[in-house]
C-alpha cells in the first residue's frame, strides 16, 4: 500500500519487502506535496462532513491498512490516528457517532 503524500518512502518499503534493494530514489520526486489531499482552507465541520460522507470508504481502507505488509503494527496505528484527526475525532467508534449528528436531517422550517 503506498501513500501518495509519503510515495518515494512507501514504494522503496514495498520494493524491499519484495526481496529488492528498496531504491526508488531517482524514479520517485520525493517532493510529493498532499495539499490537494487537506486543503489549508478546508474548516472542521467541512472536514467532519467529508469523513461522515466517506465511511464505507474508510472501513474498507482500515481492511486494506490491517492487511499492508509494507508497515509495522505501530506505523499503522499512526496513520490511522491520522486519518481520524484529520476527521476531528479520536477514534472511527467516534466518527461513526458524531456522523449520526452531522448527516441527520435537518428540519425544513
Amino acid at each position: 500500500m503506498a501513500r501518495t503524500e509519503n510515495f518515494a518512502q512507501d514504494m522503496n518499503d514495498i520494493e524491499r519487502l519484495l526481496l529488492g534493494n528498496g531504491d526508488f530514489s531517482g524514479e520517485f520526486d520525493d517532493e510529493v506535496k498532499n495539499s490537494f489531499l487537506e486543503p489549508q482552507n478546508l474548516t472542521d465541520a467541512v472536514a467532519k462532513t467529508l469523513c461522515c460522507a466517506l465511511q464505507d470508504d474508510l472501513v474498507v481502507y482500515k481492511a486494506v491498512l490491517v492487511r499492508a505488509q509494507n508497515w509495522n503494527a505501530w506505523q499503522k496505528m499512526g496513520i490511522w490516528s491520522e486519518i481520524m484527526r484529520r476527521c476531528g475525532v479520536d477514534s472511527h467508534a467516534s466518527l461513526e457517532q458524531e456522523c449520526k449528528l452531522v448527516l441527520a436531517p435537518k428540519p425544513l422550517y
